[in-house]
């Protein structure tokens, strides 16, 4: 059986936000950046009429449109943020992904692209590359950004699990099933790591 083909997007952060000496705990623009579904795009549809200019506010809005699903909102909000800041690397990232998700590689390779040249130490944005260049069959290029990942955060569940199955498809299986351990250890509740991990056993007895 070949690798595993639920591979983890970076997940999609949200901008927090910080008003000294005032206390905003159910603003809007708060709700918008920790809300998720419905509640959070009501929340940024407000925050949004309240400054049209508020980058993150449309980023946040395209992670919330993005993880329900709607790809083609979620990429006009990015697109709106980016807009505002060109150099929002979060929300270049999770343009990514959201390309990525629409089945488009190579738009989500330019996006993750210029979210690492913003920021060089964006662990996400390599791990999101990574997934698209799997999907290329680019799997080389797909294990030295999936390594970067985990070198900038060692804790990243997804990267593992994604560096291992691009390493299953390329026939490496003892590190393939070194990443799905650890991504099991990482990600307890996930049954996906168990599932990966007899797997990659099975084929190394054969």
């Amino acid at each position: 059986m070949g690798a595993s083909r639920t591979l983890r997007l970076g997940s999609l952060v949200v901008a927090g936000c910080s008003f000294a000496g005032v206390a905003f705990a159910q603003s809007e623009r708060e709700l918008c950046a920790k809300s998720t579904g419905d509640a959070g795009i009501a929340a940024c549809d407000k925050a949004i009429a309240a400054n049209p200019k508020d980058a993150d506010s449309y980023s946040n809005r395209g992670y919330t449109w993005s993880a329900k699903g709607d790809q083609d909102k979620a990429i006009s909000d990015f697109n709106e943020a980016l807009k505002i800041n060109p150099k929002h690397a979060r929300a270049l990232s999770n343009r990514g992904v959201a390309w990525n998700r629409k089945g488009d590689p190579d738009r989500a390779i330019a996006d993750a692209t210029e979210a690492i040249k913003i920021n060089k130490r964006y662990a996400k944005a390599y791990n999101n590359r990574g997934v698209a260049l799997i999907r290329k069959k680019e799997l080389d290029k797909a294990i030295a950004d999936l390594t970067e990942a985990i070198k900038l955060n060692p804790k990243d569940a997804s990267a593992y699990f994604n560096r291992g199955s691009a390493y299953e498809m390329k026939g490496s299986l003892s590190d393939a099933l070194a990443d799905f351990k650890k991504f099991a250890e990482l990600s307890p509740k996930d049954t996906d790591g168990p599932a990966a991990v007899a797997r990659l056993e099975q084929r190394l007895k054969r």
